[in-house]
């Protein structure tokens, strides 16, 4: 299952496992697949967010860190980076 690392302006790290993430107008929502429906696992106000990135498993089973662009874009276009 994907996982994802979210850090909040006060320096808190959470690690999240979920297939996908959503991005409304104020909250980022970390959901998972149950039965045939999408269910929220974790939410974070947009204003509170200061990254989210995915993790990623290399060929050498390394793992790594990517910032995702689409929650990028939208504290940016909401004026929430600093």
């Amino acid at each position: 299952m994907p996982t994802f690392r979210l850090e909040t302006h006060d320096g808190q790290h959470d690690t999240i496992e979920a297939n996908r993430l959503d991005i409304t107008d104020d909250q980022v929502v970390f959901l998972q697949r149950r039965e045939a429906d999408w269910r929220a696992v974790a939410t974070a106000e947009l204003t509170d967010v200061r990254r989210v990135e995915r993790r990623f498993t290399e060929a050498d089973g390394r793992r790594r860190y990517v910032p995702d662009k689409n929650v990028a874009a939208a504290l940016q276009s909401a004026g929430c980076l600093q």
